[in-house]
């Protein structure tokens, strides 16, 4: 009808989980100094293997990090 408003509600989460996740990875590529490997990486966000591993693709994919030498660690890009 005319001259009625339509409510909505929309849920909003606080954060993005898999930004925080990403974000995480990335402060920790950020203050180091040298390469890290997946598995150490995944142990200091906290996250299982397989999860950090998609989150690195994504971020090399989109350009935020590099692989190091031979792939065996992950250093952010200069």
């Amino acid at each position: 009808m005319l001259g009625q408003r339509e409510h909505w509600t929309v849920r909003v989460p606080r954060n993005v989980q898999s930004i925080e996740r990403a974000a995480a990875i990335l402060r920790i590529l950020a203050s180091g100094d040298r390469p890290r490997p997946l598995g150490v990486l995944a142990e200091l966000v906290g996250l299982r293997k397989s999860t950090a591993r998609g989150i690195v693709r994504t971020l090399t994919s989109v350009g935020f990090r590099a692989p190091g030498p031979r792939l065996r660690g992950l250093r952010p890009v200069p």
